[in-house]
C-alpha cells in the first residue's frame, strides 16, 4: 500500500510541475553535436516578440522589436526590462541594425537580435515579474507595457531552457 501512495504522489507531482514547452527546435546539431533548444515565438508586449534559445549551457533571448516607422538599433544600445520590484534588468544589443519592412504586418518595421543572457540575468527573469520593456533606438527610446499574463508566460517559458 505504501508503494501505491508513493507512486501516486510521484505521478501527481510530475503532472503538477510539468511545463508547457513548445519547441521550434529540440535537437542535437549533426555537425557540432551541440544540444539546441529553441522555444516557439511568444508575445511579450505590443510589437515585441521573443524566442528563448539554449545551446549546450549558453542561454539566449532572441527579441523581435516592431514599430510603425523605420528605426535603427545601435551596437551596445540598451534593452531594459522593468520588474515589479527592484532595479531594471539591462541587456545590450550586440550589433547595429536598421529595421526591415514587413508588408501587411501590424508593425511594418522590425529588428530581430539574439542576446546572450548570463545565469544572473536568467535567475532575475525567473524571480521577478516584468511590467515594462524599453528599447533604445538611434532616435530615442520606445516603452511598452507588459501585461501580467504575458509576463507570467515569459517566466514559464524560461523554465523550458533550464
Amino acid at each position: 500500500m505504501k508503494k501505491f501512495y508513493l507512486i501516486t504522489f510521484l505521478f501527481t507531482s510530475l503532472i503538477i510541475h510539468s511545463q508547457d514547452c513548445k519547441y521550434k527546435r529540440n535537437e542535437v546539431d549533426e555537425f557540432t553535436k551541440h544540444k539546441v533548444l529553441e522555444t516557439k515565438s511568444e508575445w511579450l508586449a505590443e510589437n515585441i516578440a521573443y524566442t528563448l534559445i539554449k545551446i549546450n549551457d549558453a542561454k539566449f533571448l532572441s527579441i523581435e522589436l516592431g514599430s510603425f516607422k523605420v528605426f535603427a538599433i545601435s551596437d551596445g544600445a540598451k534593452l531594459m526590462f522593468l520588474p515589479d520590484k527592484g532595479d531594471p534588468i539591462v541587456l545590450l544589443f550586440p550589433k547595429y541594425e536598421i529595421s526591415k519592412t514587413t508588408p501587411g504586418a501590424v508593425a511594418s518595421q522590425y529588428v530581430t537580435q539574439s542576446i546572450n543572457i548570463s545565469d544572473e540575468i536568467y535567475q532575475r527573469f525567473l524571480d521577478e515579474k516584468i511590467t515594462k520593456v524599453r528599447f533604445y533606438t538611434t532616435d530615442g527610446y520606445i516603452d511598452k507595457p507588459v501585461k501580467e499574463k504575458r509576463a507570467n508566460k515569459f517566466r514559464q517559458q524560461l523554465k523550458c531552457i533550464e
